[in-house]
């Protein structure tokens, strides 16, 4: 199964410059770790412990992060891309390296999942499912992808708290293709062939006040 992790935002939400890679300020989960510990380190270890190929896509301006996963990561590919917009138009983008079975994962999110949850989305893809969604509730929908009554809204404004709110995306390539190019015209999206899995917490740290 193939990890897609788009890492090519501008990072404007913590104030980068265009050169500069919010994946690579030290993690704040980690402060107390003898090694200096990069955000984008999370995805990359959680890749390694379910046995998850990740491809980072990344822009050419972002010199650190680039070279960070050419010599001091393994078995991580990495795709250079000149975003016309950010998400999700950076993953439709990488589709060329998809595999039949993916898992998109924001470098910038941390989540809690028992292991048995990774099973059941493995299971559930190979059992026919189109995509395995992650959820998590939230209190801002207006900044999040929406699940409401089987369709996904990216960032609706319409919504009141609290919503359902979607953290990881396990999808199928040609469903893929066409969920984030509705994502990307944010179109609602109704979900067909779709199981539905729960966290118990999920966060993206770069919102952290």
């Amino acid at each position: 199964m193939r990890a897609i992790i788009p890492c090519c935002g501008f990072g404007t939400r913590v104030n980068m410059l265009p050169n500069e890679s919010k994946e690579m300020l030290p993690d704040p989960d980690m402060f107390d770790s003898p090694s200096r510990v990069h955000i984008i380190d999370y995805s990359i270890s959680f890749c390694k412990q379910h046995y998850l190929l990740p491809h980072i896509i990344s822009r050419p301006e972002k010199v650190g992060l680039n070279e960070y996963i050419k010599y001091h990561t393994e078995g991580v590919s990495l795709q250079m891309h000149t975003p016309v917009g950010e998400w999700p138009l950076t993953v439709l983008a990488s589709k060329d390296f998809w595999e039949e079975d993916n898992l998109l994962i924001l470098p910038d999110t941390r989540f809690s999942y028992p292991h048995q949850a990774i099973q059941q989305m493995k299971h559930s893809l190979d059992m026919g499912c189109q995509a395995v969604i992650f959820t998590h509730e939230v209190k801002d929908p207006d900044k999040w992808g929406i699940i409401k009554d089987y369709t996904i809204h990216e960032k609706p404004t319409k919504f009141t708290s609290p919503q359902t709110a979607w953290g990881l995306i396990a999808f199928k390539k040609d469903y893929g293709e066409i969920l984030f190019d509705s994502m990307a015209r944010k179109e609602p999206f109704s979900l067909t062939d779709t199981a539905f899995i729960k966290l118990s917490h999920f966060e993206d740290i770069t919102r952290k006040k």
